[in-house]
């Protein structure tokens, strides 16, 4: 098979900057490769004269290294941006202070600046949250009344959709961006049919 020089090129840059201890180096342009080619991509911005960075590095290159053994951190990516030197990354990416700690989910369908606590356990957890599928399919009316009654129970809204498309990449883009939507709330569960008398039953 041949390959061509421009995927070698790419290929070969990526490992230039992939760390297998710690989070990856990026610039821009690796950056912008990521996002497109991750299913959970968690990119630290930062200045190195910036205290609040100093300290939260460490523990980014940690979390990074131990995720990458996790099987259940599977397709979550870490990656640092130096803003200092790499000035147009920080541009680009509109970054207001350090640290700033930005996640692209499904190929940058959502992209959330986290402001929660620079700790290990709770930034693993989030992570974590973020990468699982929050969208749930079902084929018929026993598997979608079977959820929601169980879902009910713990008081939490159910969001159904329908796909029009039933097959094909339309039908994953449609999947991904109901699934991006329902990540920026943990307060309603997404389920999802492709077929057309469930959804006209539900009104959809």
């Amino acid at each position: 098979m041949e390959v061509s020089s421009t995927l070698l090129l790419l290929f070969l840059g990526w490992l230039r900057y992939a760390s297998s201890e710690g989070s990856d180096v990026f610039d821009q342009s690796l950056l912008k490769e990521a996002i497109q080619s991750s299913q959970t991509l968690a990119v630290m911005f930062y200045a190195p004269w910036c205290k609040h960075s100093q300290n939260l590095l460490p523990v980014w290159d940690e979390l990074a290294a131990s995720m990458k053994n996790d099987p259940a951190a599977k397709g979550v990516v870490m990656a640092k941006i130096d803003c200092v030197k790499e000035e147009a990354a920080y541009w680009a990416n509109d970054i207001k202070s350090f640290p700033t700690v930005r996640i692209f989910v499904n190929s940058n369908t959502l992209s959330i600046d986290y402001d929660g606590q620079h700790d290990k356990a709770v930034l693993e957890r989030y992570l974590k949250v973020l990468n699982r599928p929050f969208v749930h399919e079902v084929s018929d009316e026993d598997d979608i009344e079977e959820f929601i009654d169980a879902r009910l129970k713990k008081t939490r809204p159910v969001a159904l959709a329908t796909l029009l498309e039933t097959e094909g990449s339309a039908s994953q883009t449609q999947t991904l961006k109901f699934d991006a939507a329902c990540k920026k709330t943990d307060r309603v569960l997404c389920v999802v049919t492709r077929n057309p008398a469930l959804a006209s039953k539900y009104g959809l």
